[in-house]
């Protein structure tokens, strides 16, 4: 599904009237009958006030447009003015007057609100419509609008919000400040990584978009390289086992993942390489943690790592870059990383089979991340065969940063790393964003806030893997692994609830992630 940044929304709204001579109140019109026909999907029968409260640009432009939408269908509206009327231009001046010749009485909250307070305006009202600001802000609110959103959140009813929550970024999802929060969201033409993004995505409730009209050529702007990711992507994408398939035919996996301490990351890992559907993984690992993967994991094929062994190297030498050479025919997929130390030793393992790789994808993780960011510069390291799966954390050691930095954007700070760094990008987090080289990147829309748990990350680099030696397109094989790996975790968390979930709990149920999406199929 298709997103848009609001500076390109803007943009097309210009197009639409300078190219298609389309005036801007014609859209405003549509958008307006979309958020009406929400309105009153959400209230049913319920018969109380709808109140609408309109900031001073378009997007109180929309609610003044929907509440004569809601009037003709026989509602009962209030009008909430965040600024004075005068001072209301254009379009949204336009519908504030058709209000005030259909007799509707307005509210200029600046001098209305009540001694006792903002709560008795929303005294009898089955629902609040939040015109407020929408796109049009990413500061903090202040004053008179800081006082409104969080009377808004007093309200016990439920909260509509038009195109975006008021007080949430719709760029980057940040919340600097006090910010609607919405059960439902109606966002116009196409979506903003704001509502997709955390924390924004919280504040936005279930979101939908809908259709005001804007012309077909526009919306195949060449700015549109942003998605979110659905079901109906993953699904078109993911590959299709045949009848006569064997599992040579499936994909092989290498995983050089795991150290004495560190046995459950390779584990996981593995057990994620063959829940997604590869027919094998050659798992490169410490001789004395062997016949713990092999209990755990018995189709697992093992090989044990040549030479001494010690605690303070993981169990690892550079030796083992032979073992993996020898291993590496055959494969379709390289993984490194899970559970592996930060060390020399294993700086001139991964040195050696980022070399050795060729064309396989490789997928790198957790302590290959580390080296990465130990090794200087970065890109000289890597391929375009390489698929990088940083937390917020890793990806500001590999920039010398700050977390926060990578936080406050993180969409455009994988957009800007895939750039540099010339290859795919799954910056992990709520709402996992993948960035390919070539400016496109997707964000993801599944998951939830129990995956927040030790080795999560392992599972998630295991299915990325399994999907690419699978021969999947490699930004694909990251989106559909990042799908599914989300997926994964709603399911989990319907048998043992957010707190109680474990990593094992998503590898488990890769499987019946798959079948959920066969479900939403149907």
């Amino acid at each position: 599904m298709r997103i848009a940044y609001p500076e390109t929304m803007k943009r097309m709204d210009q197009a639409a009237s300078e190219v298609f001579g389309i005036p801007g109140i014609v859209l405003m019109e549509n958008a307006a009958r979309q958020v009406a026909l929400q309105a009153l999907s959400m209230v049913g029968d319920h018969p109380g006030i709808l109140f609408l409260l309109a900031g001073p640009g378009n997007n109180g432009g929309d609610a003044f447009a929907a509440a004569r939408h809601l009037l003709n269908a026989g509602r009962s509206i209030r009008i909430g003015l965040l600024a004075p009327a005068a001072q209301y231009r254009g379009d949204a001046a336009t519908n504030l007057d058709i209000l005030t010749r259909m007799g509707v009485p307005l509210n200029e909250l600046e001098t209305t609100v009540p001694v006792s307070g903002w709560d008795p305006l929303f005294k009898d009202c089955a629902l609040v419509v939040d015109g407020l600001f929408g796109t049009g802000l990413s500061r903090a609110p202040s004053g008179l609008a800081k006082e409104a959103i969080e009377a808004v959140n007093r309200f016990a009813g439920p909260v509509l919000a038009i195109d975006m929550p008021s007080g949430v970024d719709g760029r980057t999802g940040q919340v600097p400040g006090a910010a609607v929060r919405a059960d439902e969201t109606v966002s116009f033409a196409l979506g903003k990584p704001g509502l997709y993004l955390q924390p924004g995505a919280s504040f936005a409730g279930n979101v939908h978009v809908a259709d005001i009209g804007m012309p077909i050529g526009l919306m195949d702007f060449p700015e549109h390289r942003l998605e979110a990711v659905d079901a109906r992507m993953v699904s078109d994408a993911l590959p299709k086992r045949p009848d006569h398939a064997h599992k040579g035919s499936v994909g092989t996996v290498l995983s050089v993942a795991g150290s004495i301490g560190m046995t459950g990351a390779a584990i996981l890992a593995a057990t994620a390489v063959l829940r997604g559907g590869a027919g094998l993984v050659r798992c490169l690992l410490p001789a004395s943690l062997s016949a713990m993967l092999t209990n755990s994991l018995p189709e697992a094929v093992i090989l044990p790592v040549a030479g001494p062994e010690s605690v303070t190297d993981g169990g690892w030498t550079a030796a083992a870059a032979d073992d993996a050479w020898r291993n590496l025919p055959g494969c379709d997929a390289l993984l490194v990383g899970p559970g592996l130390p930060v060390n020399g030793e294993t700086d001139l393992l991964l040195d050696r089979l980022l070399q050795d790789a060729g064309e396989l994808p490789v997928v790198l993780d957790a302590g290959a991340l580390g080296l990465l960011a130990a090794g200087g510069d970065i890109r000289t390291r890597l391929s375009a065969r390489t698929i990088l799966t940083p937390h917020a954390g890793e990806l500001a050691r590999m920039l010398r940063t700050s977390t926060a930095v990578v936080l406050s954007d993180p969409l455009g700070t994988a957009l800007r790393c895939a750039e540099m760094w010339q290859a795919i990008v799954v910056l992990k987090g709520p709402g996992t964003v993948v960035a390919v080289p070539d400016g496109r990147a997707f964000i993801n829309t599944t998951g939830n806030s129990g995956m927040a748990t030790a080795g999560s990350g392992d599972v998630l680099a295991g299915l990325i893997a399994s999907l690419a030696a699978q021969g999947m397109d490699l930004p694909a094989a990251a989106v559909c692994g990042v799908y599914l790996h989300g997926l994964a975790g709603d399911v989990a968390i319907r048998g043992c609830g957010r707190q109680a979930l474990l990593a094992s709990d998503l590898a488990e149920n890769i499987g019946a992630a798959y079948l959920e999406l066969e479900r939403k199929m149907c």
